[in-house]
C-alpha cells in the first residue's frame, strides 16, 4: 500500500478529478492527501475526501490567495472550522519562496506571488505598498508564523513549502519551538535534512521526482542517509511528471515511480521500506 502525501487532483486538465479519484478507487491500493489553496476549494477537497474513503484533505489559503479574503481573522476562523473536520489532516501551505522573488527583482518586474503578496498587504494587512524585497520576504515570514499557530492550536501538521528559504524556515521553527512538520518537495541538502531531524525528531521529509533527476545528488544522499521513520513519497500532481510520461500531467498513482527509486537507494527490502513508509504517513496524519 501507498500513499500520495502530496497532491492537486483539482488542478488537472487532462483528466477529469472524478476520472482520476474513481481510477485510484479501483486499484485499491493508494491513498491519497489533498492539497488545497483558498476556501472554497477547501470545502470541496473536504467533499471529496468524505466521498472516497482512500482520499483525505488538508486546508488554507495560499499566499497568492489570502488577499481575496479583506479580513484576516475572518478567514483563519473559517479554516478553523474547516480543519476541525475528521477528514482534514493538514495544514498547508506554509510557505517561504525566496526564489520568486529573487527572480521577481532580477527581472524588475512583479511575479504572480509578490503581486499577491502586495494585495494582500494592503488589503488584508492594511499596511502601506510592499516595494522592497526585504519587506515581501517579512510578509511571507508574517503567513508562515500565522500558519503555524493555528496548525499548533489544532494539533495538526504543517505541510511546508521552501525554496531557498532553509535558514529563515529553521529558525521561525525554532523559535516557536513547532516540531509537527511535514517538508513538502524535498530539494535541500542532507545537512539541512539532519539539522530539521535534530530539531524535530519525528518530523517528515516528503520526496518527489525530484528525488531521481541524475542532478540530484543532494537529495539522493539525503534519502539514503536519513531514517526510513522519517521518509514520505509524493506526486505534487499534476506537476513533477515522472519520465515515462514527460509533457504529460503527473496524478497520484504515479507515486510508484518515486517508490521504485526510493527502493533502488535504501538497503533495506522493498516489503520494508514500502510498510514503514506508508506508517510513516498515517502517523504524520494520525489516520488510525
Amino acid at each position: 500500500m501507498l500513499f500520495d502525501t502530496h497532491c492537486h487532483t483539482y488542478l488537472c486538465k487532462q483528466k477529469s478529478e472524478e476520472e482520476i479519484l474513481l481510477n485510484i478507487q479501483n486499484q485499491n491500493n493508494l491513498f491519497i492527501t489533498n492539497v488545497w489553496v483558498d476556501l472554497e476549494s477547501s470545502k470541496h477537497n473536504i467533499e471529496v475526501a468524505w466521498k472516497y474513503n482512500f482520499a483525505y484533505a488538508s486546508v488554507w489559503v495560499h499566499p497568492c490567495d489570502i488577499w481575496k479574503y479583506p479580513n484576516l481573522d475572518e478567514t483563519i476562523n473559517m479554516l478553523e472550522k474547516l480543519a476541525k473536520n475528521n477528514k482534514v489532516v493538514a495544514i498547508w501551505e506554509c510557505w517561504l519562496d525566496y526564489y520568486r522573488l529573487k527572480k521577481e527583482f532580477e527581472n524588475n518586474k512583479q511575479c504572480n506571488v509578490s503581486k499577491d503578496l502586495s494585495e494582500c498587504q494592503n488589503n488584508v494587512l492594511n499596511k502601506n505598498t510592499v516595494n522592497s524585497e526585504e519587506q515581501k520576504k517579512q510578509l511571507q515570514k508574517d503567513f508562515f508564523i500565522a500558519q503555524i499557530q493555528l496548525a499548533k492550536k489544532l494539533k495538526l501538521p504543517l505541510i511546508i513549502h521552501n525554496r531557498e528559504a532553509k535558514n529563515d524556515i529553521i529558525e521561525i521553527l525554532k523559535e516557536i519551538n513547532f516540531k509537527n512538520f511535514i517538508l513538502h518537495c524535498f530539494s535541500e541538502d542532507l545537512e539541512f535534512a539532519l539539522t530539521c531531524l535534530d530539531f524535530a525528531p519525528n518530523c517528515m521529509i516528503s520526496f518527489s521526482w525530484i528525488l531521481t533527476f541524475n542532478s540530484a545528488k543532494n537529495i539522493q544522499e539525503t534519502v539514503t542517509k536519513i531514517p526510513l521513520k522519517n521518509i514520505l513519497i509524493e506526486t505534487d500532481s499534476p506537476y513533477l511528471t515522472p519520465t515515462p510520461f514527460r509533457w504529460q500531467e503527473n496524478y497520484p498513482n504515479y507515486v510508484e515511480y518515486v517508490f521504485e527509486k526510493l527502493c533502488n537507494l535504501r538497503t533495506e527490502s522493498k516489503e520494508k521500506i514500502e510498510n514503514q513508509v506508508f506508517k510513516n504517513s498515517l502517523d504524520i496524519f494520525n489516520i488510525k
